[in-house]
C-alpha cells in the first residue's frame, strides 16, 4: 500500500492475521522510494514471501498502480474500485487488471 496508515487500517477491519506481509508507505520512505507508481515496493513484498512476482497477486486501487504491477510482472493484479463506478473499472481492466472487486471481502472465501 502506498498508505502509511495501511497496518493500522488492516487492524480495524480485524484482517490484519489474513497478511503475511505488508510493504506501504513507511517502507518506501525508509528506502528513499518516490511515492510514483514503482513496482519495486510490489517486488520487495513478493521477496518477502519467499515467492515470485508470476506466482503473486497484488491488489491495487489505481490505474497507474495496476501498470506498475504489471510492470513487475505479478501473476494476478486485482483492481479495487471501492465506489463502484464503471469508468473507473473500466479503466482498471484496460490498465491490465484481471479482476475488478469492490472491497477486500470478495476475496475471502465464503464462510
Amino acid at each position: 500500500s502506498a498508505s502509511h496508515r495501511s497496518r493500522a487500517l488492516l487492524a480495524t477491519a480485524g484482517i490484519q492475521h489474513r497478511f503475511d506481509t505488508v510493504v506501504d508507505g513507511d517502507d518506501r520512505e525508509r528506502w528513499h522510494r518516490s511515492s510514483g507508481p514503482d513496482p519495486a515496493p510490489l517486488r520487495q513484498a513478493a521477496g518477502r514471501l519467499r515467492a515470485t512476482p508470476l506466482r503473486t497477486a497484488v491488489v491495487v486501487a489505481a490505474p497507474t498502480w495496476v501498470t506498475a504491477a504489471r510492470r513487475g510482472g505479478f501473476g494476478t493484479v486485482f483492481g479495487l474500485d471501492r465506489a463502484g463506478r464503471t469508468d473507473h473499472a473500466v479503466e482498471l481492466y484496460e490498465r491490465g487488471a484481471d479482476h475488478v472487486v469492490r472491497g477486500l471481502t470478495e476475496l475471502l472465501p465464503s464462510a
